[in-house]
């Protein structure tokens, strides 16, 4: 093969491959993290505070892993409170669950939750203050 053939080979090549990117950047599905992100931004300073209260009174609630569901545990009974699940990658999983007033765990069945990461968003409100705390699980 002389160089002019495997100039052409090589060309061919590279624009299948920019192509096959190309189509593999259409396809693919987008996801936002928020839907309402701009609302979301104007409560951010009070999300700061939420956090600096969870470290400053030392409320971070435990995650653990129980087998065949996840619980989670408070330092101190919750007034109310909601616990999010987000699943980075698919927005349709994406739940959330209120925690029960004056409770102290919340359970939630593995069978609810797909295999792969989530980020746990958790506010809650105990001894007259807000709290906030995220942890990533992996199932």
């Amino acid at each position: 093969m002389n160089w002019g053939k495997a100039l052409a080979v090589l060309l061919i090549s590279f624009i299948s491959f920019i192509g096959f990117l190309a189509y593999k950047m259409i396809s693919s599905k987008i996801e936002l993290v928020n839907k309402d992100f701009y609302s979301a931004e104007i409560q951010f300073q009070k999300r700061i505070d939420q956090k600096q209260n969870t470290l400053k009174y030392e409320q971070k609630p435990e995650i653990t892993d129980s087998g065949n569901e996840i619980k989670i545990d408070f330092k101190s009974p919750v007034e109310k409170g909601i616990v999010e699940f987000y699943k980075p990658n698919n927005a349709q999983s994406d739940f959330s669950r209120e925690i029960e007033p004056l409770s102290q765990k919340l359970a939630i069945g593995k069978s609810k939750l797909e295999k792969g990461r989530w980020l746990i968003k958790i506010t809650w409100d105990a001894q007259n203050k807000t709290f906030y705390s995220e942890q990533t699980v992996i199932i």
